[in-house]
């Protein structure tokens, strides 16, 4: 009969021992971190200013993002004796001509932040000038 029940103890003890283990064991779920989303720009927009290099002086301008085509200005064409007006360059070595008559042909750089689109970067024009050959 002792034995029986010590039969019974040592059963009792390792299925006691083995519930601990498996519950032990057992890894609660880690959190599920939210993956920030971003918010839809459909719009905005970005100032232009111009280097005219020339005593002409142009106002800066705001050029709304995503607005009707027919709401985007011409681009300012200058005059300056004794040269012909080339266009406007999205750089002073005049490399990056901007393509196109309106303000719809400027292209500006957005701003992230965490991989989201925030706004966008200003910009510089400069005109560039070649001088007429009078021979």
């Amino acid at each position: 009969m002792k034995k029986i029940i010590y039969a019974i103890l040592i059963a009792i003890v390792v299925i006691g021992t083995g519930i601990l283990i498996v519950k032990y064991n057992i890894k609660e779920e880690e959190p599920v971190k939210e993956e920030e989303t971003c918010q839809s720009i459909t719009g905005g927009s970005f100032n232009v200013t111009f280097d005219t290099n020339s005593d002409v002086v142009l106002e800066d301008i705001s050029v709304c993002i995503a607005c009707p085509p027919d709401t985007y200005a011409q681009l300012p064409v200058l005059t300056k004796v004794g040269y012909t007006f080339d266009g406007w360059y999205y750089d002073s070595e005049f490399t990056k001509k901007v393509e196109g008559a309106t303000t719809l042909s400027i292209t500006s750089s957005p701003i992230y932040e965490k991989n989201c689109i925030k706004g966008y970067n200003n910009v510089t024009l400069h005109a560039k000038w070649n001088l007429i050959d009078k021979h």
